[in-house]
């Protein structure tokens, strides 16, 4: 299915049973299918569920200048024109940082919240990342002065972000540079935050500073890493359920 929001197409899956409605939000570089899973097993415990695709697989046409706030309207607005009236957020890393735009903006919305290896929180860079941060902004200024071929910029960034269109590439630096730290005091929504231990894109100290500063919110750790609602589904499906219910 989809939808034209603000210029946007979106695609989503919404499967409407009741009047408890989930709303999942996949991590950068999943998709539609990311909480396919999770959402069959509760739809069979009689909840609506409501699947975004988000990023380059889901929303169309996305210009330079989109940010993660650009997003999360988006998706308020989709939400909205489903007659969703209220709702529980699942978001997973950056579906995450959606996530805790809505419920700090939008408090009576979100019935409850539920972070999974969510970012959203800038992180501090020791030297050697530093360093090869200052490498790299001195290889782009030469590349723009044409003193070194611009092929030398792909030894540059993370394998995730060698992965994206070329098109996302400065939507994603948008999305990851923005600190959602100050947001994290408004929001009064129940929340879970579900990290693994093993993680290292959002490490477990991400999960300490969002128990800290969200009021009213717990932490449960698994045992694997950044994908743990996949590695350990079962799991992961049977505490979620415990937390709605």
């Amino acid at each position: 299915m989809f939808k034209i929001i603000n210029n946007i197409k979106v695609e989503y899956e919404y499967n409407k049973i009741s009047d408890k409605t989930i709303v999942f939000l996949h991590g950068f570089l999943g998709n539609l299918t990311s909480f396919k899973k999770t959402s069959v097993s509760f739809q069979n415990f009689g909840f609506s569920t409501l699947n975004i695709n988000l990023t380059d697989y889901g929303f169309s046409s996305l210009p330079p200048t989109f940010t993660i706030y650009d997003y999360s309207e988006i998706v308020y607005k989709l939400i909205k024109s489903l007659k969703i009236k209220s709702c529980i957020l699942v978001g997973h890393s950056f579906g995450g940082r959606i996530s805790i735009i809505l419920s700090s903006m939008y408090s009576s919305f979100v019935e409850k919240l539920v972070l999974v290896s969510s970012a959203g929180i800038k992180p501090k860079f020791n030297l050697i990342t530093k360093f090869k941060i200052l490498k790299y902004k001195l290889a782009k200024f030469m590349v723009k002065k044409n003193l070194l071929n611009k092929q030398v910029l792909n030894k540059f960034g993370s394998s995730d972000f060698k992965m994206l269109n070329k098109s996302l590439k400065p939507v994603f630096i948008n999305v990851v540079n923005e600190d959602l730290t100050y947001l994290l005091k408004n929001i009064n929504a129940k929340t879970l935050i579900i990290f693994g231990k093993k993680d290292k894109v959002t490490p477990l100290k991400f999960a300490k500073i969002f128990n800290k500063k969200i009021k009213n919110s717990k932490i449960v750790i698994f045992d694997s890493g950044h994908f743990c609602f996949l590695d350990e589904n079962l799991k992961f499906i049977n505490i979620l359920k415990h937390f709605i219910d």
